[in-house]
C-alpha cells in the first residue's frame, strides 16, 4: 500500500510477501536537492538511498557497502510506463555500476 503522509511531503509504502514485510519512506530534501528513501524490513535490512530524476527515471543509490567478497551499492530505478503503471528495478551494482545481481524487478499498478 502506498500513501502520502505529513501533508503529502512523504510517500509511505508498506508491503508484504510470503516471508518479508517492509516499509519505505520517500521524501525530497530541498537542502540537498535530492530524493531520498529510507527502507526497513522485518529481516533487519536498513537501506538509505539518495538520487534524482535522470532522463525520466527516478534513480536512487545507497552508499558503498562492504560485502564479504566485494563492495557494492543498491541502485533502484523507477519509471512511469505508458499505461500509468510504474516499473521498479532494484540492482546490486559494483563500484563501476556493473550489475552484479537483480534484487527485485516488478510493476506497481493502481488497485
Amino acid at each position: 500500500m502506498i500513501q502520502y503522509i505529513q501533508d503529502s511531503c512523504v510517500i509511505l509504502e508498506n508491503w508484504k510477501s510470503a516471508q518479508l514485510t517492509g516499509t519505505s519512506y520517500n521524501y525530497y530534501d530541498p537542502t540537498e536537492k535530492t530524493w531520498n528513501q529510507l527502507y526497513l524490513d522485518n529481516k533487519g535490512t536498513i537501506l538509505k538511498l539518495k538520487g534524482n530524476f535522470v532522463m525520466g527515471k527516478m534513480i536512487l543509490e545507497s552508499e558503498t557497502i562492504k560485502g564479504k567478497n566485494y563492495n557494492y551499492k543498491n541502485k533502484i530505478t523507477w519509471q512511469v510506463l505508458e499505461n500509468g503503471a510504474v516499473s521498479q528495478k532494484w540492482d546490486i551494482v559494483d563500484a563501476d555500476g556493473k550489475i552484479l545481481s537483480v534484487a527485485f524487478d516488478g510493476i506497481y499498478k493502481r488497485m
